[in-house]
Protein backbone atom coordinates (compact mmCIF):
# COMPACT_ATOMS: atom_id res chain seq x y z
CA UNK A 1 0.00 0.00 0.00
CA UNK A 2 2.35 2.28 1.07
CA UNK A 3 4.33 1.69 -1.88
CA UNK A 4 1.55 2.25 -4.70
CA UNK A 5 0.38 5.43 -2.38
CA UNK A 6 3.88 6.61 -3.15
CA UNK A 7 3.88 5.93 -6.58
CA UNK A 8 0.54 7.37 -7.43
CA UNK A 9 1.03 10.08 -5.26
CA UNK A 10 -1.15 9.16 -2.84
CA UNK A 11 -2.02 11.14 0.18
CA UNK A 12 -1.51 14.12 1.62
CA UNK A 13 2.46 14.57 1.50
CA UNK A 14 3.43 17.30 4.29
CA UNK A 15 1.62 20.43 5.26
CA UNK A 16 3.17 23.04 5.84
CA UNK A 17 1.18 24.78 8.91
CA UNK A 18 1.58 27.36 11.80
CA UNK A 19 -1.13 26.23 14.01
CA UNK A 20 -0.76 22.90 14.66
CA UNK A 21 -3.28 20.34 15.24
CA UNK A 22 -4.21 18.40 18.51
CA UNK A 23 -5.87 15.50 19.54
CA UNK A 24 -8.22 15.57 22.32
CA UNK A 25 -11.28 12.74 23.30
CA UNK A 26 -14.46 13.83 22.89
CA UNK A 27 -15.16 15.19 26.37
CA UNK A 28 -12.93 18.22 26.09
CA UNK A 29 -15.64 19.63 23.14
CA UNK A 30 -16.09 22.86 25.41
CA UNK A 31 -17.86 26.48 24.21
CA UNK A 32 -15.20 26.87 21.97
CA UNK A 33 -17.11 24.44 19.61
CA UNK A 34 -20.10 26.32 20.08
CA UNK A 35 -18.91 29.64 19.87
CA UNK A 36 -16.67 28.08 16.20
CA UNK A 37 -20.37 26.56 15.23
CA UNK A 38 -22.57 29.90 16.24
CA UNK A 39 -19.25 31.73 14.12
CA UNK A 40 -20.51 29.24 11.02
CA UNK A 41 -24.16 29.44 11.37
CA UNK A 42 -23.68 33.55 11.01
CA UNK A 43 -21.52 33.44 7.81
CA UNK A 44 -23.06 30.58 5.61
CA UNK A 45 -26.41 30.05 3.87
CA UNK A 46 -26.09 26.45 4.37
CA UNK A 47 -28.29 24.32 6.42
CA UNK A 48 -26.22 23.14 9.33
CA UNK A 49 -27.10 20.98 11.72
CA UNK A 50 -27.07 21.80 15.86
CA UNK A 51 -22.99 21.25 17.02
CA UNK A 52 -23.49 23.24 20.36
CA UNK A 53 -21.51 21.70 22.88
CA UNK A 54 -23.74 19.76 24.42
CA UNK A 55 -25.16 18.39 21.39
CA UNK A 56 -21.79 17.08 20.23
CA UNK A 57 -20.90 15.64 23.35
CA UNK A 58 -23.91 13.84 23.85
CA UNK A 59 -23.03 12.67 20.61
CA UNK A 60 -19.59 11.56 20.23
CA UNK A 61 -18.62 11.15 24.44
CA UNK A 62 -20.27 7.32 24.09
CA UNK A 63 -19.56 5.97 27.85
CA UNK A 64 -18.14 2.42 27.52
CA UNK A 65 -16.73 3.42 23.95
CA UNK A 66 -13.07 4.95 25.22
CA UNK A 67 -10.64 5.25 22.42
CA UNK A 68 -13.13 4.71 19.47
CA UNK A 69 -13.50 8.57 19.01
CA UNK A 70 -10.79 11.46 18.65
CA UNK A 71 -11.67 14.74 18.27
CA UNK A 72 -8.56 16.86 16.09
CA UNK A 73 -8.78 20.76 17.05
CA UNK A 74 -6.96 23.55 14.94
CA UNK A 75 -5.90 26.74 17.00
CA UNK A 76 -5.22 30.48 14.63
CA UNK A 77 -5.19 33.49 16.20
CA UNK A 78 -5.68 32.18 20.05
CA UNK A 79 -9.20 30.69 18.97
CA UNK A 80 -10.55 27.06 18.08
CA UNK A 81 -10.31 27.38 14.08
CA UNK A 82 -11.74 23.98 13.35
CA UNK A 83 -11.91 20.50 14.35
CA UNK A 84 -12.55 16.96 12.87
CA UNK A 85 -13.82 14.28 14.89
CA UNK A 86 -12.96 10.47 14.02
CA UNK A 87 -14.61 7.44 14.81
CA UNK A 88 -12.83 4.13 14.64
CA UNK A 89 -14.75 0.83 13.96
CA UNK A 90 -13.86 -2.75 12.62
CA UNK A 91 -15.94 -4.45 10.16
CA UNK A 92 -17.07 -7.92 10.01
CA UNK A 93 -14.35 -8.93 8.00
CA UNK A 94 -11.49 -7.31 10.28
CA UNK A 95 -11.17 -4.22 8.11
CA UNK A 96 -9.81 -1.36 10.67
CA UNK A 97 -11.97 1.61 9.12
CA UNK A 98 -11.53 5.30 10.67
CA UNK A 99 -14.55 7.87 9.21
CA UNK A 100 -14.35 11.58 9.30
CA UNK A 101 -17.84 11.71 11.29
CA UNK A 102 -17.66 15.88 11.57
CA UNK A 103 -15.52 18.84 11.02
CA UNK A 104 -16.36 22.29 11.04
CA UNK A 105 -13.34 25.27 9.87
CA UNK A 106 -13.83 28.75 10.32
CA UNK A 107 -14.84 30.86 7.31
CA UNK A 108 -14.02 27.19 5.07
CA UNK A 109 -10.01 28.35 5.87
CA UNK A 110 -8.68 25.80 3.43
CA UNK A 111 -5.31 25.89 5.21
CA UNK A 112 -6.95 24.80 8.51
CA UNK A 113 -9.04 22.28 6.47
CA UNK A 114 -6.12 20.71 4.79
CA UNK A 115 -4.21 20.04 8.13
CA UNK A 116 -7.05 18.91 10.35
CA UNK A 117 -7.39 16.14 7.07
CA UNK A 118 -4.24 15.61 7.31
CA UNK A 119 -3.81 14.86 11.20
CA UNK A 120 -6.78 12.56 10.40
CA UNK A 121 -4.97 10.86 7.63
CA UNK A 122 -1.77 10.26 10.16
CA UNK A 123 -3.40 9.31 13.10
CA UNK A 124 -5.73 7.12 11.20
CA UNK A 125 -2.42 5.58 10.03
CA UNK A 126 -0.35 5.59 13.48
CA UNK A 127 -3.53 3.72 15.00
CA UNK A 128 -3.23 0.89 12.35
CA UNK A 129 -6.58 1.68 10.33
CA UNK A 130 -6.61 0.19 6.92
CA UNK A 131 -9.12 2.84 5.44
CA UNK A 132 -9.48 6.72 6.52
CA UNK A 133 -13.26 7.23 5.45
CA UNK A 134 -14.96 10.79 4.19
CA UNK A 135 -18.73 10.68 3.54
CA UNK A 136 -20.51 13.82 2.74
CA UNK A 137 -19.07 17.29 3.28
CA UNK A 138 -19.08 20.42 0.94
CA UNK A 139 -17.68 20.39 -1.94
CA UNK A 140 -14.72 22.52 -0.97
CA UNK A 141 -13.59 20.09 1.65
CA UNK A 142 -13.95 17.03 -0.82
CA UNK A 143 -11.92 18.54 -2.90
CA UNK A 144 -8.93 18.90 -0.54
CA UNK A 145 -8.84 15.34 -0.48
CA UNK A 146 -9.36 14.61 -4.49
CA UNK A 147 -6.12 16.20 -4.70
CA UNK A 148 -4.27 13.38 -2.35
CA UNK A 149 -5.81 11.11 -5.33
CA UNK A 150 -8.41 8.83 -3.08
CA UNK A 151 -9.82 5.48 -4.08
CA UNK A 152 -13.56 6.81 -4.48
CA UNK A 153 -16.83 4.82 -5.18
CA UNK A 154 -20.27 5.43 -5.60
CA UNK A 155 -23.00 4.63 -2.71
CA UNK A 156 -25.57 2.42 -4.44
CA UNK A 157 -28.18 4.43 -2.02
CA UNK A 158 -28.24 7.97 -1.25
CA UNK A 159 -26.37 8.80 2.27
CA UNK A 160 -29.37 11.52 3.60
CA UNK A 161 -32.91 10.66 2.94
CA UNK A 162 -35.17 13.12 3.62
CA UNK A 163 -39.13 13.57 3.49
CA UNK A 164 -40.83 17.45 2.89
CA UNK A 165 -44.19 18.22 2.42
CA UNK A 166 -43.41 21.74 1.69
CA UNK A 167 -42.81 22.00 -1.92
CA UNK A 168 -40.45 24.92 -1.92
CA UNK A 169 -38.41 23.46 1.09
CA UNK A 170 -37.88 20.13 -0.74
CA UNK A 171 -36.79 21.96 -4.01
CA UNK A 172 -34.52 23.98 -2.20
CA UNK A 173 -32.96 20.93 -0.07
CA UNK A 174 -32.98 18.48 -2.99
CA UNK A 175 -29.85 20.92 -4.09
CA UNK A 176 -26.84 18.91 -1.88
CA UNK A 177 -24.72 21.70 -2.23
CA UNK A 178 -27.67 23.49 0.08
CA UNK A 179 -26.30 21.27 3.15
CA UNK A 180 -23.65 20.82 5.08
CA UNK A 181 -23.61 17.26 5.23
CA UNK A 182 -21.49 14.96 7.51
CA UNK A 183 -22.19 11.41 8.52
CA UNK A 184 -22.85 13.51 12.22
CA UNK A 185 -26.11 15.39 10.49
CA UNK A 186 -28.05 11.44 9.73
CA UNK A 187 -27.26 8.06 11.01
CA UNK A 188 -24.31 6.99 10.58
CA UNK A 189 -22.23 7.82 13.44
CA UNK A 190 -24.54 6.46 15.22
CA UNK A 191 -24.99 2.59 13.92
CA UNK A 192 -22.25 0.54 15.67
Amino acid sequence: MDIEAALRGRGPGTIDGGSGVDVVAPSAIDGDFEALWRRKLAATRLMIMDRSAVALRWHFDVPGNPGKTAVLRCHREGRLAGYLVLMSTVDQAGLRKMMVADMLVEGDDSGVARELLAAAFRHAREGGHDVLELLGFPDAIRGICRSWKPYARRLSTPPYLFKVHDAALRDALADGSAWYATPYDGDWTLIP
